[in-house]
């Protein structure tokens, strides 16, 4: 992986980015390459498309969304419309983010849902919210009440990494962001009903989901150290240890089962983090804990609307 700065001598702005980089690349591993290259005229501007100094690229591609589509290309500084307003500078989380390449997010990957599989796939998480792991039964049942044909939902949904089954038994083993099965995240709903995550990120993300407030209690994998965060809608988020964070890695590709939750997990520090990255071909990225929340909520606000019909039809089936 390949990072380039574009420049041209004058930019007020380049070499200020330029230390930046470093201090940001510092948390992602493996260090990526960083190229300088400076544009020296008007000629080499429209040639390599540039727009505007400094710009930064990512194997060729600009980091700010949107840029491939635009074409006014030439000497002149850049400006950002970032979320804090328009600056010199690109917001340190388009690097990052495209750095490690997240995995869609859960309410984007149900968009190429059909409107009975997006039932389903909502009756599935109402079920571990409420009730209980969907037993294999429950899961063919719902299917047939929603006119799906069973065995072809459960591969649709697998096929778009949301829920994954038991080859066996046919029970789900995960349903992002809940696991079937024991982890260490740990979360404690309003309700008093305790469930598990399949990674600190998922964790997070099931108060946006729920919305509803959520104690999260989870153990750094490299000290043994606990961590816990209390999530509120209406108050600021408390975690502890204060300096805890995210390492959000990823390994290979694939389901995010097999590729990121593995990977990603809380630490009692920056340290400690950078100490859990276990060989070299992990890319990873350190988040503060309000960025890990903030990560949280993008990946699953807004996945599990609810509506008369469909929390009868949950009831209905509550183990």
């Amino acid at each position: 992986m390949t990072i380039e700065l574009l420049y041209f001598d004058g930019c007020p702005n380049h070499e200020a980015l330029l230390m930046h980089l470093h201090e940001l690349l510092d948390n992602v591993e493996p260090t990526p390459e960083l190229v300088l290259r400076r544009i020296a005229d008007d000629a080499d501007a429209q040639r390599e498309r540039f727009l505007g100094s400094p710009t930064v690229r990512i194997d060729g591609r600009d980091i700010e969304l949107g840029a491939d589509q635009r074409d006014d290309y030439g000497m002149k500084c850049r400006l950002y419309a970032t979320p804090t307003g328009l600056t010199g500078m690109p917001a340190d989380d388009w690097l990052l983010r495209a750095l490690i390449q997240p995995r869609p997010s859960a309410a984007m990957r149900v968009q190429a849902l059909s409107d009975p599989e997006r039932a389903l796939h909502r009756r599935i998480l109402r079920a571990f919210a409420t009730a209980a792991t969907p037993t294999a039964s429950q899961l063919d049942a719902w299917a047939r009440d929603l006119a799906l044909d069973p065995d072809r939902a459960a591969a649709t949904l697998a096929r778009h990494d949301l829920v994954h089954r038991d080859a066996r038994t046919g029970a789900v083993t995960a349903a992002y962001p809940f696991s079937a099965a024991p982890t260490r995240h740990r979360v404690r709903l309003s309700s008093g009903r305790e469930v598990y995550a399949m990674c600190a990120i998922d964790a997070l993300g099931i108060a946006f989901m729920l919305r509803e407030p959520t104690e999260v209690s989870s153990t750094d994998p490299g000290t043994g150290e606990s961590i816990a965060i209390s999530l509120s809608l209406t108050e600021p988020s408390r975690w502890s240890p204060p300096d805890a964070v995210v390492l959000a890695g990823c390994q290979g590709g694939g389901t995010s089962l097999a590729c990121t939750c593995p990977h990603t997990n809380f630490a009692a520090s920056p340290d400690d983090a950078r100490a859990l990255l276990e060989a070299p071909d992990i890319t990873a990225e350190i988040l503060s804990m309000r960025a890990a929340i903030e990560r949280g909520r993008e990946t699953f606000g807004g996945l599990l609307e609810r509506d008369a019909q469909e929390v009868a039809h949950a009831d209905r089936y509550r183990a």
